[in-house]
């Protein structure tokens, strides 16, 4: 699998992805999250790809997932306040959202930062994130574990 930064010419498959992750979600006991508000939206998805915050992945030469990941320091407003837990320290980290795929490929969540509480641990998705976003480091931390499920969706549910 590669990824790679999503572009323009990936915008009508990347909409394709979420309008299949919107009926998986609906059909599987989650109907408001993204389907009553046509979660996420393409100006919000034009807008990620501009900012170079938009990632695919491929397999055989098709697209068949989309995330959002961006890092940084005090990045993700929702992350200022913990309860009941506090992050190790204030170095920079990574986050993931509008992670969909098209459930083609069994596994392909495991093969993003999602899949990993480093986005860099691990050869194979070391180099393959780094390919697609060299400002990736091996400090990075995903915030993985904090991540809503409301950011998540693959119509297989085995991604």
């Amino acid at each position: 699998m590669k990824i790679r930064k999503t572009t323009l010419a990936d915008l009508p498959r990347v909409m394709e992805i979420y309008a299949l992750a919107r009926e998986f979600m609906a059909a599987n006991g989650n109907p408001t999250q993204w389907a009553e508000r046509n979660w996420p939206p393409e100006d919000l998805i034009r807008s990620d790809i501009a900012a170079g915050d938009s990632y695919v992945c491929e397999h055989d030469g098709r697209v068949i997932a989309v995330f959002y990941y961006v890092e940084g320091p005090d990045i993700e407003p929702t992350y200022r306040v913990i309860e009941d837990g506090d992050w190790a320290d204030d170095s920079p980290y990574g986050v993931v959202h509008r992670i969909a795929t098209d459930g083609s490929v069994r596994g392909t969540v495991a093969s993003t930062p999602m899949g990993t509480t480093s986005p860099c641990s691990g050869s194979s998705r070391k180099s393959a994130l780094s390919a697609a976003a060299p400002s990736m480091s091996s400090k990075t931390r995903t915030r993985a574990t904090l991540m809503k499920s409301h950011d998540q969706a693959t119509p297989t549910g085995t991604a």
